[in-house]
């Protein structure tokens, strides 16, 4: 072997390792964060749950008062095809946002401990007690307007609420 075939192969060496040293640095770079990376991403998640929560105490708040509205007119007697557009709207909003949240839940887009303390206890009282309650008080409320209300609690519509109760709730 001549000198310039040791140099070639020595370059070629050379060569082939720089490619595989920096594809492992790139595909390396790809799974793991700089503090800064981690803290940025950690705020986003932060960021994100509390927007979420704030958006979801609206609609509740909303909803609440609708439903204490309806209540109330339909103690006095004056309960209307309003009030119950009011409570029926109000509560489609309040439980999309919870589907919502449900989704991030699942796509990870939102903190653990938020995930855990905050969403998915109200995920599950949503699933087990308000959403079947919901159904059955508009039913209730129409029949008190005599006029026909046919929806009814479906499951299936509530899909990835039940998922992220299913995946991440405590028993």
């Amino acid at each position: 072997m001549t000198f310039e075939e040791m140099i070639s192969s020595a370059l070629k060496a050379l060569d082939i390792q720089l490619f595989i040293g920096a594809a492992c640095g790139f595909i390396i770079s790809r799974f793991t964060r700089s503090r800064s990376e981690r803290d940025n991403h950690e705020q986003r998640l932060f960021d994100n749950s509390d927007r979420l929560k704030r958006a979801k105490d609206e609609k509740y708040s909303a909803f609440v008062k609708a439903l204490t509205e309806a209540v109330e007119a339909r103690g006095s007697g004056s309960f209307t095809l309003s009030n119950f557009h009011h409570v029926a709207s109000g509560g489609d909003l309040y439980f999309s946002e919870l589907r919502n949240i449900a989704d991030a839940c699942l796509t990870g887009q939102v903190s653990k401990v938020s995930r855990q303390d905050t969403f998915i206890p109200a995920l599950r009282e949503a699933s087990e007690k308000s959403i079947p309650a919901f159904y059955r008080r508009l039913t209730e409320l129409s029949e008190d307007l005599g006029v026909e209300y046919d929806a009814h609690y479906d499951p299936n519509n509530y899909t990835s609420i039940m998922k992220a109760v299913e995946k991440f709730g405590r028993s």
